[in-house]
């Protein structure tokens, strides 16, 4: 771990370092930069679950991975934490969430106005 991995890991909250800790363990050959972007999705999977009981989460469903990683984005940034590529993947991907929930909303409205549309003419 360079000096600014150990600041980083540093002003992680107690309970992130754990989690920090263990991923290391189990994935002994991932780098600083893979475990912390986990901490971050962690705390807001953790963040999800505890508000829902986690029994209705669908982890497919676009708005929920837009959550996760919005979530996990703020958690880093909360710590001052800069995985540089890693967050620019994190971003593409956040806009291509956006935009297919855009579009698939879109799809829906047109289709319940085409429907409409057609029960009424």
């Amino acid at each position: 771990m360079t000096a600014e991995e150990q600041q980083e890991y540093n002003r992680l909250p107690d309970k992130a370092k754990k989690v920090y800790n263990f991923t290391k363990e189990m994935h002994p050959s991932w780098c600083h930069k893979q475990i912390i972007a986990k901490v971050g999705f962690d705390a807001q999977i953790g963040t999800i679950v505890g508000k829902s009981g986690g029994s209705d989460i669908n982890p497919k469903d676009p708005s929920t991975l837009l959550n996760i990683l919005e979530g996990g984005k703020r958690f880093l940034q909360r710590y001052g934490i800069n995985i540089g590529k890693i967050m620019d993947a994190i971003n593409t991907a956040i806009s291509g969430l956006r935009r297919a929930i855009s579009a698939g909303l879109d799809f829906i409205g047109k289709s319940i106005a085409q429907t409409l549309s057609w029960i009424f003419d």
